[in-house]
């Protein structure tokens, strides 16, 4: 049960909300978190990723990298830019 819960609080927004103010009962609470992907390691570790790299403080911080390693920071952006475009077009034939 504490399991679940997690989830739902992980799931946050209109989940956790309709959940808390008795909106909708702790099984459909469960199923809509999810939904969203609580609890799934691999969706959190993607989403944790984009969080950051949307963060105004990451993005400052790679645009004043100089020399080498901003060329690797280049190279690694590159490299997540092309694997992302080869998932995406995996997943969006899979469904």
């Amino acid at each position: 049960m504490r399991a679940s819960l997690r989830k739902i609080c992980e799931a946050g927004g209109k989940t956790l909300h309709r959940f808390a103010t008795n909106q909708a009962d702790f099984e459909d609470s469960l199923q809509s978190a999810e939904a969203r992907g609580a609890g799934d390691h691999v969706f959190q570790k993607l989403k944790k990723f984009r969080d950051w790299i949307i963060d105004s403080n990451a993005e400052e911080g790679i645009l004043e990298l100089n020399g080498d390693a901003r060329k690797r920071c280049a190279f690694e952006l590159e490299k997540i830019r092309k694997r992302s475009e080869i998932l995406l077009n995996k997943l969006n034939n899979k469904f």
